[in-house]
C-alpha cells in the first residue's frame, strides 16, 4: 500500500515536471517554473522563484533537472524556508 502511494506520488511529480518543461530540454528553468507556479495561482512574489531555483539547483547550471525538482518534494521544509526567508537572512 505504501509503495503504491509512493509510486503514484512519483508519477504525478514526473507528470508535473514534464508539463512544466515547456521546451522539452529535460530541465525546468526559472521562466518555466514561474509559469508552472503561476498556473497554480499561488501568488508567490517574483523574486522567490529565482531563490527556489538557486536553492534546488545542486549542480549550479541555473536550472532544475528532474532529480533536483523531485528533491524539493522530499525536503519540503527546506523549500518552505527558501520561500519565506529574505535574501538578507539566508
Amino acid at each position: 500500500v505504501i509503495k503504491d502511494g509512493l509510486d503514484r506520488k512519483a508519477s504525478r511529480l514526473r507528470d508535473i515536471f514534464l508539463k512544466w518543461d515547456h521546451n522539452r530540454d529535460g530541465f525546468i528553468d526559472a521562466t518555466e517554473l514561474r509559469k508552472g507556479v503561476n498556473a497554480l495561482n499561488l501568488g508567490l512574489p517574483e523574486g522567490i522563484i529565482a531563490r527556489v531555483v538557486q536553492a534546488l539547483d545542486t549542480d549550479g547550471n541555473g536550472k532544475l533537472d528532474y532529480n533536483e525538482f523531485l528533491a524539493a518534494f522530499n525536503r519540503p521544509n527546506n523549500l518552505a524556508n527558501t520561500c519565506t526567508n529574505t535574501p538578507s537572512t539566508r
